[in-house]
């Protein structure tokens, strides 16, 4: 009989509540990911003005909104990415034993989790794994028809937007063409999306990860009983 009920979101919380050690430049702690979301925020208050632009006389606030927007935008990404900076001079400085240390910490964490999980039925934990699979499916052919190969481009439709939110700002009363307001509108907005996605999709393959290997741990156990 199970000890709890096994949910996705009772998994992602034991997940988020695993002991923590020195954070790496690929992981991104809680309030990263809201600062970048400050970020994206800031971004789309930047360029908004320039696209408005294109249909409504240019006014102060258009200004003081896209000012704003720069600011915001600084201040949402600028910790994030000073914090990655100095974990990679930190990771460089260590050497390749920190990269060890980390894979023997999450390699505790992992077993920690398919403890927990082995408590469970198989029946249970097979339902969730085909539905995790199914996901899957669903969200590569989703974010392969709208994204494309978007999250190859890495952090470059980021820059396009930064480009075009400082020559908006440059450029006396926005005067910058509509096709490139939207296309730095259009790249925030990807961008942010498929930031998302993929961070989702990181978590599904981790829980199909730790499902299967739980069923074939506890596949393996009892074969190891009946031969007793």
């Amino acid at each position: 009989m199970e000890m709890e009920r096994l949910t996705f979101a009772e998994l992602d919380r034991r997940i988020e509540a695993l002991p923590a050690r020195r954070a790496s430049a690929m992981d991104q702690p809680a309030w990263v990911v809201g600062m970048d979301r400050v970020g994206f925020i800031g971004m789309l208050l930047g360029i908004a003005p320039a696209v408005l632009a294109q249909w409504m006389r240019p006014a102060e606030w258009m200004v003081i909104v896209a000012y704003a927007g720069l600011a915001i935008t600084i201040m949402g990404f600028l910790p994030g990415f000073l914090r990655n900076v100095a974990m990679l001079f930190g990771a460089l400085k260590r050497g390749h034993l920190d990269i060890v240390e980390q894979w023997d910490h999450d390699f505790g964490a992992f077993n920690d989790m398919l403890a927990w999980l082995m408590r469970h039925a198989d029946d249970s934990l097979e339902q969730r794994l085909r539905f995790v699979r199914a996901a899957q499916a669903r969200m590569a052919a989703k974010m392969g028809l709208i994204y494309g190969g978007t999250e190859r481009l890495g952090i470059l439709p980021l820059l396009v937007a930064g480009y075009v939110q400082l020559d908006a700002l440059l450029n006396a009363g926005f005067n910058i063409p509509l096709w490139k307001a939207l296309l730095g509108l259009f790249a925030v907005l990807a961008y942010a999306s498929c930031v998302f996605l993929s961070r989702a999709r990181i978590r599904l393959d981790l829980h199909a990860v730790l499902l299967s290997e739980a069923l074939e741990r506890k596949s393996r156990t009892g074969q190891a009983r009946d031969r007793q």
